[in-house]
């Protein structure tokens, strides 16, 4: 029992609930939690995937430990630090003119049809498309429908729209479907994921999980919260 309740309180034994909305299928997020489940092999891993609001709930409820989403917004009494990033890139049907570069620029997408999911993260992503490539006098067509992102990437197989995923959706197998970087100056766009956690979650487990990343992706030390200031 005692070699139990040291292994508890290491964090090498327990639970830990993992909220995201991002691609399950490929990516840093996979290959991190394979790699926590192979060094704690009886630590139990719960996976939840749900739009932003309803991950930023589970964490302050205390349903999860850790929510991992795209972007650095800080959130009052949260903790919160980079994790890593992931390459932007263009998923168009095959055939499409665009397959024959090797890269694509922004300018490059103008005129194009765009197809992304209400749920996170395609509000984000709208928003990104509208900076990069809108211009005065021009919109770029963009629908937004309530489908999960494996049916997106469906839908772009029939042809009639493009969309803007992150490289972790490679890890979803569409037949039809050609993924292409983009580019602008300075290289590949990239977009960044965070970590979210409450600053009074004891989980020895999160914490393990957190010491993990950091040495997984060369972090810096995450700083010791300071009391708010009323």
């Amino acid at each position: 029992m005692n070699a139990w309740v040291r292994a508890t309180n290491n964090g090498h034994v327990g639970k830990l609930a993992v909220g995201f909305y991002t691609s399950f299928s490929a990516g840093n997020l996979r290959a991190t939690l394979s790699e926590f489940g192979e060094r704690y092999p009886e630590v139990k891993v719960s996976g939840f995937e749900r739009d932003r609001d309803m991950l930023l709930a589970g964490i302050e409820n205390g349903l999860l430990d850790i929510a991992i989403m795209t972007g650095e917004t800080p959130y009052r009494g949260l903790m919160s630090r980079p994790f890593w990033s992931e390459r932007m890139l263009v998923a168009m049907p095959a055939g499409h003119p665009l397959i024959a570069r090797e890269r694509i620029h922004w300018p490059d997408l103008s005129g194009e049809r765009f197809l992304l999911t209400k749920r996170d993260p395609g509000p984000e992503t709208r928003n990104m498309l509208l900076g990069k490539i809108g211009m005065p006098g021009y919109t770029p067509e963009i629908e937004m429908d309530d489908i999960g992102r494996d049916t997106v990437l469906s839908a772009i197989a029939l042809g009639g729209h493009i969309s803007i995923v992150a490289e972790s959706a490679l890890g979803i197998q569409i037949p039809g479907v050609v993924f292409r970087e983009v580019h602008e100056t300075g290289g590949h766009i990239r977009t960044g994921f965070s970590g979210y956690w409450r600053a009074d979650n004891n989980n020895a487990v999160l914490h393990r999980f957190l010491d993990l990343v950091g040495g997984r992706y060369s972090l810096p030390s995450i700083p010791t919260p300071q009391p708010k200031k009323e």
